[in-house]
């Protein structure tokens, strides 16, 4: 028996169907609450100045449109890889690795580094990431911000 049928029965006192039709309301406006807010933070990661991802089980479980088109691909591609080190000059992929295992095991809580990574195209641009230990879906994972360092010729 479903929730509308119980609220039909006769047998029911009115003040207990009184009741379940608070909680009821009560739980869709919090339901609403939720999606609008979880609406909002997307809109705002979204715009954000600074690529943001969420790296889990070695791969990206979520990208912010900046930081896929910094890198020439959208979020979907970026997700689809098998390891977030596919996009890292091979020559940075250990050091990478290192940091991506210390935060994940709870060595290090949070760490700030440069590395370089490759565009779709090939290019090759030189980053500042920041990356911070965090659960997400109830497993480890890690929540970072990436920012392109500017070259000396766009300095110019």
């Amino acid at each position: 028996m479903d929730i509308e049928e119980f609220l039909h029965r006769r047998d029911v006192p009115e003040d207990i169907k009184d009741v379940l039709v608070r909680e009821m309301q009560e739980k869709k406006r919090l339901k609403r609450a939720v999606l609008d807010a979880e609406e909002k933070l997307r809109c705002i990661v979204d715009q954000n100045v600074a690529g943001i991802y969420i790296v889990q089980d070695g791969r990206f479980k979520y990208v912010n449109s900046k930081f896929a088109n910094a890198l020439g691909y959208t979020p979907e591609e970026l997700m689809a890889l098998d390891s977030v080190l596919d996009i890292v000059v091979e020559s940075d992929r250990l050091f990478v690795a290192e940091n991506l295992m210390k935060r994940l095991f709870g060595s290090v809580k949070s760490t700030q580094y440069s590395l370089r990574v490759m565009r779709k195209d090939g290019s090759v641009i030189e980053a500042e990431v920041h990356g911070t230990q965090a659960d997400f879906n109830g497993k480890p994972a890690i929540i970072g911000v990436a920012i392109e360092k500017p070259t000396e010729r766009s300095k110019a």
